[in-house]
């Protein structure tokens, strides 16, 4: 063994190495690290691809070629054709003549009778596929499952027979009618009333001989001025304010130049103008009665509306407009002048 030292003081066997291992292993490249590759993966299996169809194609029909024909052999008579009708008045016979009437005038036959031709089902009439274009006979297309659109489906009605137009029958001459006499109300016989004499001229005119069957009731004079009931207010502005009533007929409404009333109720501007309702005092019974006397006002009485009449009782409450009024009676059974 040969003991050497290099310069940069690496000692080495002589007679093995030549020059430094030490200093050679430094200067060559270090061998290339092993790379890890990614493990193999399956290769996908292609999906099986559906084995197209073949369409069927009509077999090709082979063209008729001419029999070649004898020159001895005589020409053949014409076949005849089935009736076939040229026209809406012509028709043509077996015997090859057209005609117009209902007998062929070169043989005798008779005009065949035009065949009706059932209409088609509905399965079988034929359409056309918007989504593919195909040309179906039934509901559904065969080849991409489209509906039949409701449009093309046309059912078959059977033609509406023309009946014969029916005869008005002779009605009788209309016969006038009979007036109906209405029974007046309570509120227009008070209305109509027009008698201001006094309760003795009243008896004089009542004579026997003057009778024609109408009931008539004479009631009791009644003073002019004697107080027979109260009207006082509740609310409002006019708080605690009496209106006496003194007359057998008392108007309640809103006065105004051209119409007056006996309770006005000038403060109320709901309340429209002129008599909305009429008290009537009854004094063969002692009884109040109220009643309306059409006006654009609604009346209430005790918060029902008033539509008619009503008879009234003591402390009842009537509303005209915003107003509400107590009723307070003076005649009754008990006290009447």
């Amino acid at each position: 063994m040969k003991l050497k030292r290099c310069p940069n003081s690496h000692y080495y066997d002589g007679d093995k190495y030549d020059k430094c291992p030490h200093c050679n292993a430094a200067a060559e490249p270090a061998p290339p690290k092993p790379v890890m590759e990614p493990a193999p993966q399956p290769e996908p299996k292609p999906e099986p691809q559906p084995i197209p169809q073949p369409v069927p194609q009509p077999a090709p029909q082979p063209t008729p070629q001419p029999v070649p024909q004898p020159e001895s052999q005589p020409t053949p008579q014409p076949v005849p054709q089935p009736v076939q009708q040229t026209s809406q008045h012509t028709w043509v016979c077996n015997c090859g003549a057209e005609n117009n009437g209902r007998f062929c005038f070169m043989c005798g036959t008779p005009k065949p009778e035009p065949q009706k031709s059932e209409p088609l089902k509905q399965e079988d009439q034929t359409w056309k596929c918007s989504k593919c274009g195909t040309v179906n006979t039934g509901r559904f297309c065969y080849d991409c499952g489209e509906r039949k659109p409701e449009a093309q489906i046309q059912p078959t009605t059977p033609q509406a027979v023309p009946q014969p137009t029916p005869q008005p029958e002779p009605q009788p001459a209309p016969q006038p009618k009979a007036e109906v006499k209405e029974e007046k109300s309570l509120t227009e016989s008070i209305n109509e009333s027009r008698f201001t004499g006094t309760m003795e001229e009243a008896k004089s005119r009542t004579k026997p001989q003057d009778d024609d069957g109408v009931t008539q009731v004479i009631f009791d004079e009644i003073d002019y001025g004697l107080v027979l009931a109260w009207l006082v207010v509740k609310n409002t502005s006019s708080k605690g304010k009496v209106f006496p009533i003194t007359t057998a007929k008392c108007t309640i409404g809103r006065a105004d130049q051209p119409n007056a009333v006996d309770i006005d109720l000038k403060n109320d501007r709901a309340v429209s103008r002129g008599a909305q309702a009429v008290i009537v005092y009854d004094p063969l019974n002692k009884k109040f009665f109220l009643t309306s006397s059409g006006g654009k006002t609604y009346i209430y009485v005790n918060k029902e509306m008033l539509l008619d009449h009503r008879e009234l009782k003591a402390y009842d409450i009537i509303r005209a407009g915003e107003t509400d009024l107590v009723f307070v009676p003076l005649c009754c059974e008990k006290f009447a002048w």
